[in-house]
């Protein structure tokens, strides 16, 4: 209402705050106030691919929407996607018109949120390539799927910035790529803000563990121990601990922890202790 944005863009909605607007449709509602918020003759960049966005209605914006995503309906269009030296690399395309792309940051989430940012870069005057350049400056936020050498020569994944069921989806998408020919173990915390939906959600997690190559997968705290049962159910192949705090798990992991060996950390930003942990393995 004070200022009236010319650009907005959704780059997705997942799963998240659901304590407070009940359930996921009404997540969505709230996220689509983003359109309401924009200038009448303003652009709307949104992910052609993401299924909930799809959900929004756009019938009274009447300003311009540009798509982005990997799919032939995209504006902005992502081919060839591969996992490079310490980022993703593709094609794209637009209006007939093909680039090749680098962005800092593992995972294909951070293809779509180039996409996104190329659109809108390109929208407020830079040129294509002037984009393509500036995303090669991007630097990884710490605690965001953060690479670092830690105990043992291991490689360790810091994701403590935040947890819901869409970030621990795309995490494990980067661990189904970097962890090939390592020694996966997988540290998991509970996931807040899900109101009446907190058991299926960490279930689901439980089950998207269960069908990867993970050797260890440790939970921590009373709401994670559901992904454990999950992924004990749907026959993990996975050495499974639960504990209800991050007290022990150190003294679990050292004797694992070598050069062949990769750890991904994934919890909530409102836990200390796991985020010290995670510290605790990379300062080592």
């Amino acid at each position: 209402m004070i200022y009236q944005p010319t650009i907005g863009i959704i780059t997705n909605i997942g799963v998240h705050h659901l304590d407070g607007c009940l359930n996921l449709e009404g997540y969505i509602k709230a996220k689509a106030e983003i359109v309401e918020g924009i200038k009448e003759d303003g652009t709307l960049i949104i992910n052609a691919d993401d299924a909930n966005t799809k959900k929004i209605s756009l019938k009274r914006f009447k300003g311009k929407i540009i798509k982005f995503g990997l799919q032939d309906t995209a504006d902005y269009k992502a081919s060839k996607v591969e996992f490079a030296n310490t980022g993703m690399k593709f094609v794209l395309e637009v209006a007939d018109e093909t680039y090749n792309v680098f962005v800092p940051g593992y995972g294909e989430h951070q293809v779509y949120n180039a996409l996104a940012a190329i659109a809108a870069s390109h929208e407020m005057g830079l040129t294509i390539r002037q984009a393509i350049a500036g995303l090669r400056t991007f630097k990884q936020m710490a605690r965001h799927l953060e690479f670092t050498t830690g105990l043992g020569d291991s490689t360790i994944i810091d994701d403590t910035w935040t947890n819901n069921p869409t970030s621990v989806e795309a995490a494990l998408k980067v661990l189904d790529t970097v962890g090939k020919d390592k020694k996966v173990i997988l540290v998991l915390g509970d996931i807040k803000r899900l109101g009446n939906f907190e058991e299926k959600y960490h279930r689901e997690i439980g089950s998207m563990v269960a069908v990867r190559k993970i050797d260890t997968l440790i939970t921590i705290g009373k709401r994670a121990e559901k992904i454990a049962d999950q992924a004990q159910k749907d026959g993990t192949s996975a050495e499974v601990h639960t504990f209800k705090e991050v007290a022990g798990v150190l003294e679990l992991l050292k004797p694992k922890l070598d050069a062949d060996t990769i750890v991904l950390i994934k919890g909530p930003m409102s836990s200390r202790s796991m985020i010290e942990f995670a510290n605790k393995l990379k300062n080592a």
